[in-house]
């Protein structure tokens, strides 16, 4: 079997890399209760999975590759999440939290959504319409970085609340790419 092999290389330069947490472009804050230790550790998890993460101009964003399956082996608990309208205990549950944050981030700059799904149900975290459900293997959260210029995944988890911030350079401030 001959599997093709294809290198993507991101579009920032190297030597820009210290430079790209000078500037906050956008930042989206979600709250959760702390008592939910499954839930609070898997949102945990998966903000620390995506934390300074950067993704230059032009790369494709794929949740779930970031991310990667969640699993026991690799600390994700069991927790409420939605299926087919009903809550259910899951591995993993409480994520889509963290892609929920990371869309309403990102989609405050000129990116491209490519895949975006939404719950079967309403969830608090934030307002109807403005989460990004994912489930490994089968729904994603992707996104284009269209915005012109190249961007820091930054995350910040607390007890009871995770902000995502999108962080570049002075430099790349000024050639930003309104919506």
């Amino acid at each position: 079997v001959h599997l093709p092999l294809y290198e993507m290389a991101s579009h920032y330069q190297e030597e820009e890399i210290s430079t790209l947490s000078e500037v906050a472009l956008a930042s989206y804050t979600t709250y959760f209760q702390a008592s939910e230790q499954g839930r609070s550790k898997n949102i945990e998890l998966s903000a620390h999975a995506l934390n300074n993460i950067i993704v230059g101009i032009g790369d494709y964003f794929s949740f779930n590759t970031m991310v990667g399956e969640r699993t026991e082996e690799k600390g994700y608990q069991s927790a409420y999440e939605i299926v087919n309208k009903q809550f259910v205990l899951g591995i993993g549950g409480g994520i889509c939290q963290t892609s929920s944050t990371l869309f309403n981030a990102i989609d405050q700059l000129a990116v491209r959504i490519t895949e975006r799904h939404h719950h079967s149900l309403g969830v608090g975290y934030v307002p109807t319409g403005r989460d990004a459900t994912v489930s490994y293997g089968t729904l994603d959260f992707k996104f284009q970085n269209t915005s012109g210029v190249p961007y820091l995944i930054k995350t910040s988890y607390q007890s009871r609340a995770l902000t995502i911030e999108l962080r570049t350079s002075h430099h790349y401030k000024t050639m930003l790419k309104n919506g």
